[in-house]
Formats: structure tokens, C-alpha cells, sequence
């Protein structure tokens, strides 16, 4: 016998798929538009992501990015230069070989590559286009108006740790099919 899809799935809210609304209440992205230096004003634990965010402020506006590794509450990042980890800049202006996460796809998308806990992207090459090296080990081809965070996403080792009993494990499995 069949299941119903996905989509039919979330809108009913069965006993075996039910989503957390609030869940997904902190958007990770990008401001529109702006250079200077940011503060992290706080380290918000999501329950929709695997990887703690960082709420920043950038010239009054706030918003959500992944946290990078070594990051802490009222830290200063710069946003439009690369010089050290936590800074958002464009592909362009990042260094060969540096490791990145939250990459967009295209300029503006708020990032989409590279956001999984302990991930990076390493920026292999700038010529025409800017090519990056994904986790997974697929190159891709890039804008170099595209930004991403210099560093790698906090939360390294959650999955070091053992399932201990069988029952966690079955849960896991029947979340994922």
C-alpha cells in the first residue's frame, strides 16, 4: 500500500509527521545590502537547524546567520572584508584556499551550500568564474558577487555520540523513511 507525499503528509499532521511551526521562526540570511562591522548580539539554539545561529546587528538591522566555530556573544565581525573567521564578504574578495559556509547560489539568495554542522566549502580558484570545493566533493561554478562566512559551522560533534539504545535509533530511521 502507498503514502500519501510530503505535501500531503505536513498539511494533516498525522501522528507520524507533524511539523513544528515554530520551529522555523529564525530565517538564515544575508541582509540585502550593507557593509561595516556587525556585533553578535546573541547565540540562538534553533530547533530547526543542527548548528546553533548567531543573531547580528548590522547598522540597526538584525539578522540570522550560522554560527562559526569559536564564535561568542558580542564578538565583532566585519561584513564586505574577509580577514578572519565569522567575516561575510564576497567570493571575490576571499583568499584561495580559504574555508567557507552559508555560500549563495546566486547573489542576494541569503546562502544555500555548506551550512550542515562542522561543514565548509573551500574556495579553490578565481578567474572568471569562482569555483568551490563542496563537502560532498562536487565543484561548482559561482558568481563572485556571491558572499559567504569565512570559517566552519559550529557543532562538530554532534554526531560523535553513540545512540546507546536501539528504540533512539528506530526513531531516527522512521523520521527519515
Amino acid at each position: 500500500m502507498g503514502k500519501r507525499i510530503i505535501q500531503q503528509a505536513r498539511g494533516h499532521g498525522s501522528m507520524t509527521y507533524q511539523v513544528r511551526k515554530y520551529a522555523y521562526r529564525f530565517k538564515v540570511a544575508y541582509l540585502p545590502e550593507g557593509e561595516g562591522v556587525g556585533e553578535v548580539l546573541k547565540l540562538v539554539d534553533s530547533p530547526a537547524h543542527y548548528a546553533p545561529l548567531a543573531k547580528i546587528m548590522l547598522n540597526g538591522k538584525i539578522f540570522f546567520n550560522m554560527a562559526h566555530d569559536g564564535m561568542y556573544e558580542g564578538m565583532k565581525i566585519n561584513v564586505g572584508k574577509a580577514e578572519k573567521d565569522g567575516d561575510i564578504a564576497m567570493l571575490s574578495n576571499i583568499i584561495v584556499g580559504s574555508k567557507i559556509f552559508n555560500v549563495e547560489a546566486v547573489p542576494g539568495d541569503g546562502g544555500r551550500y555548506a551550512k550542515t554542522s562542522g561543514g565548509f566549502a573551500v574556495l579553490l580558484e578565481k578567474e572568471k568564474k569562482v569555483v568551490i570545493l563542496l563537502p560532498s566533493g562536487q565543484k561548482m561554478e559561482l558568481n563572485g558577487r556571491c558572499r559567504a562566512t569565512l570559517g566552519i559551522v559550529s557543532g562538530a560533534g554532534r554526531r560523535d555520540k553513540p545512540f546507546v539504545k536501539a528504540g533512539n535509533k528506530h526513531y531516527l530511521m522512521k523520521s527519515k523513511n
